[in-house]
């Protein structure tokens, strides 16, 4: 099929035509018209690409100016907040419950350790096991006269009556103590919702919400051109593609063509191809096929060299993909923040070793997490409430980091008075009160030196 379409296109004026040859003769009269209808579209995309991009950029600049704004009121309302005596004393009721959870959950996590350690013995003991689980010496205790007397017999064996005493307070002694330290917790968090809801009010009364608003409007635009930013490079890649394929004759009316002219001559009969043969000879063939075995010498030295550069560009667009990917993953994890920056040279080395298919997209996450630097914001980011933090748009805490930091959390809720700050200059479980904030002089990252400053263009 290929064959005859090549001597259809080639021969001005054909000695036969079947339907099937007519009508793909009529598809490939439209083929070129439909690539550079692909052509076109593609361009398109790319010039719309462009505008979504400078959109972004300005949306993004934007957001700077405004998350920069609102920080700025709500460390002038800190600042001013702080002189409150009525705030005073609800940051010293926090601080002081706090404390006093904390002693709690410290009295615990001993308690329990003791219970570990100490059960022991009377756990491997399998007399006072037995008479344990049975409950004997408790109103709980039931069993014959005869049973009774057995009992007692093997209760005398292992001082079961002084040991009872000893294990009970072992394991009653944590129980009790939760109960004491659920309490004292609920006492803290009361206290901090009561904190929350001052600086809420104050940063209310004090012009901060519509500050916050506005950021947050400018954040869920951005958010939005990203999609539309998505679906566009979706677009292009789909329509490059079908371009390609269209120029090598392997989509669109070619393809159409062929699949008629194979369909046709799958059904026609011999004598019918015979007569499509003989069309096609005349005094000028060995001419003709001279100069193909010239032609196909020159083709063979071709080929080598054009399979290796036909590998090249799927290659690039797979490396392209795997930026791509990467690229998501970034502005996903809020690391196009104003309060991250990363070196240069760590961007070049991640980059080449993704595109170089030697590092995993999710791997090159963590590993630029690992490399970032964070710049702390100007206030507290619970200062007011945990929905702060969205506002300001503060990179995720991923991988290892994350779990670090969840382990100190627990640390903290079982007591241990180690304190191990956040990357955000506040702490996992317990917040930075007003007598121990820093105050300002903080501004938004500028990227210097050879500083990589994302800012949202990556």
């Amino acid at each position: 099929a290929d064959l005859r379409l090549d001597i259809l296109q080639n021969t001005t004026e054909p000695a036969r035509l079947m339907d099937a040859e007519k009508k793909a003769l009529s598809l490939l009269s439209q083929h070129d018209a439909y690539v550079e209808s692909l052509q076109s579209d593609l361009e398109k995309s790319s010039a719309n690409i462009e505008v979504l991009e400078t959109n972004r950029a300005g949306v993004a600049a934007n957001l700077d100016e405004a998350i920069e704004t609102y920080e700025t009121r709500v460390a002038k309302i800190e600042h001013s907040l702080s002189a409150d005596p009525a705030y005073q004393a609800l940051a010293e009721d926090v601080e002081e419950r706090a404390a006093i959870s904390e002693r709690a959950h410290s009295k615990l996590e001993l308690a329990e350790k003791d219970k570990l350690e100490k059960g022991v013995p009377y756990e491997q003991d399998p007399l006072f096991s037995y008479l344990w689980r049975r409950k004997f010496r408790t109103p709980a205790y039931r069993a014959s006269a005869f049973i009774r007397f057995l009992d007692n017999w093997v209760a005398s064996l292992c001082n079961y009556d002084d040991a009872r005493l000893n294990y009970a307070r072992l394991t009653e002694l944590p129980v009790r103590i939760a109960e004491h330290a659920e309490q004292k917790g609920a006492e803290r968090d009361h206290a901090i919702n009561q904190l929350n809801a001052a600086e809420a009010d104050a940063l209310s009364q004090g012009g901060a919400d519509e500050l916050k608003e506005s950021a947050d409007d400018l954040r869920k635009k951005l958010m939005h051109l990203d999609e539309d930013i998505d679906q566009a490079e979706a677009d292009h890649q789909q329509l490059a593609e079908t371009l390609e394929k269209s120029r090598d004759a392997e989509a669109g009316p070619a393809i159409e063509a062929r699949e008629v002219l194979q369909r046709a001559l799958t059904a026609a009969s011999f004598p019918d191809l015979r007569i499509l043969v003989s069309e096609t000879l005349d005094v000028e063939d060995d001419k003709i096929v001279d100069h193909l075995l010239k032609l196909r010498a020159q083709e063979m030295d071709l080929d080598i060299s054009t399979k290796d550069k036909l590998k090249r560009p799927p290659l690039l667009r797979e490396g392209l993909a795997r930026l791509e990917k990467l690229r998501k993953l970034f502005k996903r994890a809020n690391f196009d923040s104003p309060y991250a920056t990363f070196t240069a040279a760590d961007m070049d080395e991640i980059l080449s070793l993704v595109q170089q298919k030697a590092l995993s997209e999710k791997r090159a996450l963590k590993k630029l997490e690992r490399g970032m630097r964070r710049a702390a914001p100007r206030t507290d980011p619970d200062f007011g409430g945990y929905d702060r933090r969205s506002t300001l748009g503060l990179p995720e805490i991923l991988g290892d980091i994350a779990i670090e930091v969840a382990k100190e959390a627990q640390r903290q809720n079982h007591g241990h008075r180690s304190r191990k700050p956040s990357p955000w200059g506040g702490r996992p479980t317990r917040r930075r009160f007003p007598s121990r904030r820093s105050s300002g002089g903080f501004k938004l990252p500028k990227g210097p030196g050879g500083d990589f400053k994302t800012g949202g263009g990556f």
